[in-house]
């Protein structure tokens, strides 16, 4: 899970997804499933009959997590990977096409 918050990993996700597909396809599924994983994990920790100060920043911390996952989502969704390209040089912009290799 916390490999896909990893900001390295993110940019070379989001390139690969941006040329590639079924990749793309198969990374949201992956996503997804961490996404309702997280809920999951923050629903029992929150049906607990008592909860303690570490519970509560647990939950939170697990909260926060579930967000930047949603976010990434979105990203790899949206090709966000254009918006990185757009701010390249013209002239480096081309040897990122992944068709001419």
């Amino acid at each position: 899970m916390d490999a896909w918050l990893d900001k390295e990993t993110q940019k070379i996700t989001l390139k690969r997804c941006f040329y590639d597909t079924s990749f793309k396809k198969q990374t949201l599924k992956e996503l997804e499933r961490v996404y309702f994983q997280l809920k999951e994990i923050i629903n029992v920790q929150i049906n607990k009959r008592s909860l303690n100060t570490n519970d509560i920043r647990n939950v939170r911390e697990l909260e926060e997590k579930q967000q930047e996952i949603k976010r990434f989502m979105l990203d790899v969704l949206e090709d966000a990977y254009w918006k990185e390209l757009a701010n390249m040089p013209e002239d480096q912009r081309h040897l990122d096409d992944w068709d001419f290799f």
